[in-house]
């Protein structure tokens, strides 16, 4: 398999930085809340990296340190932007179950699991591509009645044959595990002072929803919505 090349905006930008506003209370709006994106201007934003579209394809978000509070976030998240990735053509076949991390990490002893690379996974899930993001943090919390929900994911994409890391370009004299390109997804959600961990947790799932969304938009062009200030 011959990976594509990236496409990049500009050779300098590393981070896709995705602001929304959702989950808005007492609103006189109908519908979701308007969602605003900081972007560079464009009026349509390029894939960074074209996957191969007929490759089996794994997409495995992994909250290894336990970001999110719930515990099936990262499947979210990998769900999320695979349905994303085929609906705008990224890819031509259903990625594969992100459950079945789950199973063939369960062929292992937790020694022979930590010393396995992210190609050597892909290749046990029967994925010749891996879409590997990593949770680097998740922010919840409210300040003043107004929850800032926020998170972080290292994004690389991985040849399963080789285990070399497509993209990002690799940086050289970089060990290979911190080569990433970084996704922040932001959201602005009103809830009230105290709100309870229900609450709190409806917030989070939304951000894993949106976080599925952004992940996949690094592999498929995508145009900004209007945002309509008139409410």
């Amino acid at each position: 398999m011959t990976p594509a090349s990236p496409r990049r905006r500009a050779p300098a930008v590393l981070t896709t930085l995705i602001a929304a506003a959702a989950l808005a209370a007492n609103t006189a709006c109908e519908g979701p809340a308007a969602i605003a994106y900081l972007i560079t201007g464009e009026d349509k934003n390029p894939a960074l990296y074209d996957l191969d579209p007929d490759a089996p394809t794994l997409i495995w978000v992994e909250d290894d340190q336990a970001k999110f509070s719930e515990p099936n976030a990262g499947r979210t998240i990998a769900a999320v932007a695979g349905q994303q990735l085929v609906d705008q053509n990224a890819l031509d076949q259903e990625p594969i179950d992100p459950a079945t991390i789950g199973q063939v990490q369960s062929r292992y002893d937790k020694a022979q699991w930590r010393r396995m690379n992210l190609g050597e996974i892909a290749r046990a899930a029967n994925a010749q591509q891996l879409v590997y993001a990593r949770v680097a943090s998740v922010s919840a919390g409210a300040t003043a009645g107004i929850a800032r929900p926020q998170a972080l994911l290292e994004v690389r994409v991985v040849d399963a044959a080789t285990g070399r890391t497509l993209f990002p370009e690799p940086v050289p004299g970089r060990p290979n595990d911190e080569q990433g390109h970084t996704v922040v997804v932001k959201m602005d959600a009103a809830y009230e002072p105290g709100a309870g961990r229900a609450t709190q947790s409806m917030i989070e799932a939304k951000l894993a929803q949106e976080a599925g969304v952004v992940l996949a938009r690094v592999f498929h062009d995508w145009r900004p919505p209007v945002v309509d200030e008139a409410f």
